[in-house]
C-alpha cells in the first residue's frame, strides 16, 4: 500500500529521463512495448466486437487475464479481508474482479475508439517495476494522461498492476469501492463475492 501511495504521489512530478543503468533502461523500453501491445490488442477486439454482450466480453476477459497481474491486484483491492479468504474464495475473487475490470476497459476502449494513444516515455522504478506514460488524444482535441504501472521483466513476462488516468488509480478506486461493501458486512469476504456476482458491468 505504501509503495502504491508513493507511486501515485510522484506521478505528476515524474520526468522520463534517460536511465543510467542500461539494464533498467532496456527493461523500461520492453515494458513500454508490452503496454503498446496491450492497447493494440484492445483496439483489435473493439474493431471486431462493437457490442458488449457476454459473448463479446470473452476476448476482453482473456486479454485482461493474460496482461494484468490479477492475483496481486485482487489481494490489494480486497485489502485485509484477503487474508481470511479461503483458496477457493480467492480464486473466485480473482475471476470476478478480472471480469469487472475487463468490462470497464472494454467500455472505455469502445467509447474512445476514435482516440489515439501514444506512449510518451517509461521509467524503471526498480528491477521489476516500471512506470509507462502515455497520452490519449481524443477526437475533440482533449488530452488525457494515462500511466501504467508494470511489473516483471522481459525474460519472465510483464503484467500490468495499475492504470492511472489523470491521476486516478484504478486499483485505489476499486479498493475504496470494495471497502464499503466489506465494512457494511463486517469484513465478510463472501458478501463481496456475492456483490461482484450480481454486478452487471
Amino acid at each position: 500500500m505504501a509503495r502504491l501511495r508513493l507511486v501515485l504521489a510522484t506521478l505528476g512530478a515524474l520526468s522520463f529521463l534517460v536511465l543510467e543503468s542500461p539494464a533498467l533502461a532496456a527493461s523500461a523500453t520492453d515494458a513500454a512495448g508490452f503496454v503498446a501491445g496491450f492497447v493494440r490488442q484492445g483496439a483489435d477486439i473493439a474493431a471486431a466486437h462493437e457490442t458488449l454482450d457476454q459473448a463479446a466480453l470473452e476476448p476482453w476477459r482473456r486479454l485482461v487475464a493474460d496482461s494484468l497481474d490479477l492475483p496481486a491486484i485482487s489481494a490489494f483491492v480486497v485489502g485485509t479481508a484477503w487474508s481470511s479468504a479461503s483458496g477457493g474464495e480467492r480464486d473466485e475473487l480473482v475471476r470476478l474482479i478480472g471480469s469487472q475490470i475487463a468490462a470497464l476497459y472494454a467500455r472505455r476502449v469502445l467509447a474512445d475508439r476514435k482516440a489515439a494513444l501514444a506512449i510518451t516515455g517509461s521509467q524503471a522504478l526498480g528491477p521489476q517495476e516500471t512506470l509507462v506514460a502515455s497520452r490519449l488524444i481524443k477526437q475533440d482535441g482533449s488530452v488525457e494522461s494515462i500511466d501504467w504501472l508494470v511489473r516483471g521483466v522481459a525474460a519472465g513476462g510483464f503484467r500490468i498492476f495499475d492504470i492511472v488516468s489523470d491521476g486516478q488509480s484504478l486499483a485505489a478506486m476499486k479498493r475504496s469501492e470494495y471497502a464499503i461493501v466489506l465494512q457494511r458486512n463486517r469484513g465478510d469476504v463472501t458478501s463481496l463475492i456475492e456483490a461482484l456476482r450480481l454486478d452487471r458491468q
